[in-house]
């Protein structure tokens, strides 16, 4: 499904390969495939998936993130946090944000940072928690992985510091194959007071390749 903020309303939408995929039931909290639901305020369905004011790990939570209380507005924190509850099987991804040379942008926060070291956990944490914004970080496949042979590994320097997200992989890996250049950097790294899925929130950054640029550039109307 679709779920957009048009900085008015909350739409949600399914994609026509839910309204003709054969066994696909809709959401209980929108049971129609072919209706268009709408609602001033984010649909309770989401809004389960985000910390809430009332928490008190909140202001944790979205300093993790890397947000002011100003900006903590449900749509922005729907798109930087993810569950981490075995029991959802619901994600919401954003859509990365296009610049006008064609660069793509989205923040995502690093998968599998506890289990790095199952021996010792915590030498991992005390290593991103060291980690400066803006720190670049290498993308490692990992094709050994036995449960994910495009699985690819995030590192600082000789530290591997978790995973990108499964969600992400065929992305990630379509814009290795146009030819992009990827730039993946620390957002925010954070401590032991947040849970270990909020630890590493991370910028991937990808580029166009140089001639599909030039297309763009030369192709542009002229200034006025």
């Amino acid at each position: 499904g679709w779920l957009e903020f048009t900085g008015e309303e909350f739409v949600f939408s399914y994609t026509d390969e839910a309204r003709v995929r054969a066994g696909f039931e809709p959401f209980t909290a929108f049971p129609t495939l072919d209706e268009i639901y709408r609602s001033p305020a984010l649909f309770p369905f989401f809004a389960a998936r985000i910390a809430s004011v009332a928490d008190s790990s909140f202001d944790a939570v979205i300093d993790a993130l890397g947000l002011s209380k100003e900006q903590a507005t449900p749509a922005e924190l729907l798109a930087r946090s993810s569950s981490e509850s075995p029991h959802d099987t619901i994600q919401v991804v954003p859509e990365p944000i296009e610049l006008p040379d064609g660069t793509l942008v989205r923040r995502f926060l690093v998968s599998g940072v506890r289990h790095v070291d199952h021996d010792r956990p915590d030498r991992v944490g005390r290593a991103v928690e060291r980690l400066e914004p803006g720190r670049e970080i290498l993308v490692v496949p990992e094709p050994s992985n036995p449960t994910q042979p495009r699985a690819l590994q995030l590192a600082a320097g000789r530290t591997v510091v978790g995973w990108v997200p499964t969600y992400l992989l065929d992305e990630v890996h379509e814009y290795l194959a146009q030819g992009r250049h990827l730039k993946f950097e620390v957002e925010r790294a954070n401590g032991s007071s947040v849970s270990w899925h909020l630890r590493l929130l991370c910028k991937l950054t990808a580029m166009p390749h140089p001639q599909q640029q030039a297309v763009v550039q030369e192709g542009a109307p002229p200034a006025r």
